[in-house]
């Protein structure tokens, strides 16, 4: 039986950081639209309540497209802020770095070798 390496603070700040970078993205989108930077063809007084909804969709939007954007292009992961993979994800438990050209996890155990 494998165990799992105990989680630390240190391995769950990748999925902190990739969760946080999309939620100020959709935030800011949001602040954009509700400041008329960015037009709506939305009436004034439905917007005002349309906001929420609009942040959640962005949130949402910004995540997904990024994610798929990393299958095909790798250095997009760091629009997610971070490289690295969060442990949690990683087949050791350990984490590791999201990088090289084919898309493939590299050095995910820290060691210096793929895989």
């Amino acid at each position: 039986m494998t165990t799992q390496p105990p989680v630390t603070f240190a391995s769950v700040v990748p999925s902190l950081i990739r969760t946080y970078v999309p939620i100020v993205v959709g935030a800011l989108l949001s602040w954009l639209v509700s400041a008329e930077v960015i037009p709506t063809p939305l009436p004034e007084d439905a917007e005002a309540g349309m906001v929420t909804a609009i942040t959640a969709v962005l949130i949402g939007g910004y995540y997904t497209l990024v994610r798929l954007a990393e299958r095909k292009w790798p250095q997009a992961t760091i629009l997610l802020g971070s490289t690295k993979q969060p442990a949690a994800y990683s087949p050791n438990g350990k984490g590791g770095y999201l990088t090289g050209q084919t898309g493939r996890h590299r050095d995910l155990d820290g060691d210096g070798q793929a895989g």
